[in-house]
């Protein structure tokens, strides 16, 4: 599943760089609603944060699996 997680993550941070490369296009840029690419933009980004922050307590999880097992 972590595997699924980080595959998730990386094709979300895909489409923040492929987001940026049309951004840098003057010509799209243009043709593009402000509104609409600061939302594009918004989504795209704190989908990904959220996705990461969700990441780190996955691990303390797992490394309180761990200390728990040497305890015991």
């Amino acid at each position: 599943m972590v595997d699924q997680l980080y595959d998730t993550a990386y094709e979300c941070f895909e489409g923040v760089r492929a987001t940026a490369r049309l951004l840098q296009d003057p010509a799209w840029s243009r043709a593009q609603d402000a509104a609409g690419l600061a939302t594009l933009v918004a989504a795209l980004s704190d989908r990904s944060i959220r996705m990461l922050g969700g990441l780190r307590p996955a691990e303390s999880e797992q490394q309180a699996i761990v200390d728990g097992e040497a305890a015991g």
